[in-house]
């Protein structure tokens, strides 16, 4: 059946010629390795598998005859490709838990390869639940993934992909920011950006920045605004976004007035934007004192308040009431004094630094490394006059 499938491909679709004349000769030798090597480079860059339903008569007339012979997680990637070219989310579904029934482990296959075989099909499965609005059903699902992840050694990055996916997917959908956000940081971790398309890292990116000015309990972005996909805003209508978590991580306040003045129209755009607004002022004034913090030395962490003020831009009175929502945020550590309007910072949040950050920090050795220089001229110096 493979083989008249490939014979009557090159006469429906001329430009699979190539394509075919590439399997053929493999199909009948039996060389299951390199036909899959040669359907997964097929399957990722070929266009005409891409025309209507082409990719899933694909799978069942050519790939189905020989799944069983090849690798449980290939066959599992190329059914998962196939079946997102399905219209109807039922007959996706259908065709996924199906495929997944026939799996089966030759001699040499571990045991867990099928267990995480199943994990990468239901997470996909799931995603057509949710795409259905079965919520509950989707979240059965996710948990019970979760708990086959749990009990399993030596997981490959694509299950967890699959299943950060998933788990992103289902935050959204429950609006739950906090969740999303970290969520998706974990899929882009097992999910190499140069495998997405553009439209992908630039959704990716818009929501992970969308997601961070409405968590509230996530007040550092260094880790995202070091991620590549956030270079995909950069010539698009987001491309205020990475600028105001610029000016969100480091306290930034005059950046961040002058770019919602200049872009306040794409801003209010997004209605979670605009019920943020007294969230991200909250957070702005936070940053700025977490920087005070970092730009004084070891030895200047006793603060004024007054200090506090013209860095943040609060009023004097205010100031109390942001030091105590930072220590409750447990953000900061120290000693509040009102009566002499004094704190005393022990310690603050670590967070990814910029270069600008970098070079206070440099500044900050090299001052501390020719203090210590001098201690240890004077008591040189003065060791002579104990010893005579």
């Amino acid at each position: 059946m493979a083989s008249e499938y490939l014979f009557g491909l090159t006469s429906s679709r001329p430009d699979a010629l190539q394509a075919v004349e590439k399997f053929q000769p493999l199909l009948e030798r039996k060389l299951w390795h390199q036909l899959t090597c040669a359907v997964e480079e097929e399957m990722k860059n070929a266009a005409w598998l891409q025309v209507d339903d082409t990719m899933v008569m694909f799978y069942e007339c050519f790939i189905k005859e020989f799944e069983q012979k090849i690798n449980p997680m290939k066959m599992t990637t190329f059914a998962v490709t196939a079946s997102r070219k399905f219209s109807d989310h039922e007959a996706a579904m259908t065709f996924l838990q199906t495929t997944m029934d026939r799996l089966k482990l030759s001699k040499q296959d571990k045991p867990s390869v099928q267990q995480e075989a199943q994990v990468v099909f239901n997470c996909e499965i799931a995603m057509h639940t949710l795409a259905l609005s079965q919520v509950d059903e989707t979240k059965k699902k996710m948990k019970a993934a979760e708990a086959e992840l749990d009990n399993m050694n030596d997981i490959g990055d694509l299950t967890y992909s699959m299943f950060y996916k998933l788990c992103a997917a289902y935050h959204k959908s429950r609006e739950a920011p906090p969740m999303f956000y970290r969520s998706m940081l974990q899929y882009l971790t097992y999910t190499p950006v140069d495998t997405l398309t553009t439209e992908e890292k630039c959704e990716i990116a818009r929501d992970l920045c969308l997601a961070a000015f409405a968590a509230e309990d996530i007040f550092t972005f260094g880790e995202l605004l070091q991620h590549p996909v956030l270079l995909s805003l950069g010539e698009t209508e987001f491309s205020w976004m990475p600028e105001m978590l610029k000016a969100l991580n480091v306290g930034n306040i005059a950046a961040y007035d002058a770019l919602c003045g200049k872009d306040a129209a794409k801003i209010n755009g997004f209605e979670i934007m605009v019920a943020s607004q007294t969230l991200l002022r909250q957070k702005l004034t936070i940053a700025a004192l977490i920087e005070i913090i970092f730009r004084r030395k070891a030895d200047e962490r006793l603060i004024p308040f007054a200090d506090i003020a013209a860095g943040t831009g609060l009023p004097l009175d205010q100031v109390e009431l942001l030091l105590i929502k930072a220590l409750s945020l447990k953000l900061i550590r120290g000693t509040l004094d009102g009566v002499d309007q004094t704190v005393e910072i022990t310690w603050a949040i670590p967070h990814a630094l910029d270069m600008d950050q970098i070079a206070v920090m440099k500044e900050n050795l090299v001052a501390w490394q020719d203090k210590t220089d001098n201690t240890h001229k004077g008591i040189e110096d003065q060791t002579t006059e104990l010893f005579t």
